[in-house]
């Protein structure tokens, strides 16, 4: 967990609106049946021992439908070896040649902050160097995980990547319905595909964006959540 994270958003004016989410109970037991009661002996035994590809398989799909993605007509998969990642790519439609969100999977509780050498030298994290790549492919929002622990990213604002914003989630904590409606409500298709705007951000986030950019006047458009608040 890093230490120096802080929200994404307003935690009240997002309480007003995943408070109302009605998530059916089929769908809730079976995320529990297929992930939450998923023995760890099933991700980290044999060949593939914890890697991206069982992680992938055995949690982030199950996630990904619980979502309401369609499998096939939603989701692509893309493999980064420089990077060593297996990247799921959400899209509105097949039409798009920019995908609207990106989740990027990494080996099973993989520390996400550590520091490593890029092809720059530069040292990044997992964090810092998905960030960059989705800001660089123009997609709106990028998603990291370690099969436990889930972030959720804007990945600009107003042109900048701010890496210290996010949401997250733990395996442990979606356990929780009113976490796993509070997922759902940042991470449906219904939500990734409909968020057209930024009031709903923390007011940290908005004066460090200020600060940043030097601005004396900051404008976010109106943020219209797919659900009633």
């Amino acid at each position: 967990m890093n230490k120096s994270q802080k929200s994404l958003f307003n935690p009240k004016l997002l309480y007003s609106y995943y408070k109302k989410i009605d998530i059916p109970q089929s769908k809730i037991e079976t995320l529990s049946e297929k992930v939450f009661n998923l023995p760890e002996e099933a991700i980290t035994m044999g060949k593939k021992s914890g890697n991206e590809e069982n992680v992938k398989n055995k949690i982030v799909i199950q996630l990904v439908k619980f979502l309401d993605f369609d499998e096939q007509l939603d989701v692509n998969y893309e493999e980064s070896k420089l990077r060593k990642s297996i990247d799921v790519t959400l899209r509105l439609s097949k039409e798009d040649k920019t995908p609207k969100a990106l989740i990027e999977v990494k080996f099973w509780k993989k520390d996400l902050d550590k520091l490593k050498k890029d092809k720059s030298n530069r040292y990044r994290s997992d964090v810092q160097q998905g960030l960059l790549y989705a800001h660089e492919r123009g997609i709106d929002w990028f998603i990291i995980t370690n099969g436990y622990e889930w972030r959720f990213y804007k990945t600009f604002i107003s042109g900048q990547i701010v890496y210290n914003f996010y949401e997250e989630f733990t395996l442990e904590s979606l356990k929780q319905e009113e976490i796993l409606r509070k997922f759902y409500l940042l991470c449906s298709m219904l939500s990734i595909f409909d968020i057209k705007n930024l009031t709903c951000f923390s007011s940290k986030l908005i004066r460090a964006i200020e600060s940043m950019l030097c601005l004396t006047d900051f404008f976010l458009d109106t943020f219209d959540f797919p659900f009633e608040a």
